[in-house]
């Protein structure tokens, strides 16, 4: 039986989080909450956040995230990057909200 590799971004804003949720070779938008468009998958409620922030893309051993030149950056570990991979369990921020990457098989 062949397996896909799935991940989840988890948001967390005081006090409440979302969930969502993609497979093996695709990627998760993330923007606001106001910008409703069809590709922004993660909206975010914070001013912040920028149309188009960053993309957290899937391979089949690597979550990648990737800052969309956003005017507030995307950060790791209190570091502004650009692109970087995720570990299982990553946590990066995105104005005043944490995400956290979270990958498994199913």
């Amino acid at each position: 039986m062949a397996y896909s590799v799935l991940y989840a971004l988890m948001v967390f804003q005081w006090p409440r989080y979302s969930t969502v949720a993609a497979r093996q070779g695709g990627s998760v938008y993330c923007g606001p909450s106001f910008l409703l468009v069809s590709y922004v998958e993660l909206c975010l409620n914070d001013p912040q956040v920028s149309a188009m922030h960053c993309a957290v893309g899937l391979t089949e051993d690597v979550v990648r995230l990737c800052d969309l030149d956003s005017a507030n950056g995307t950060y790791v570990n209190d570091e502004r990057i650009q692109a970087i991979d995720l570990e299982h369990l990553g946590e990066f921020r995105i104005g005043s909200m944490v995400v956290i990457s979270r990958k498994h098989s199913a």
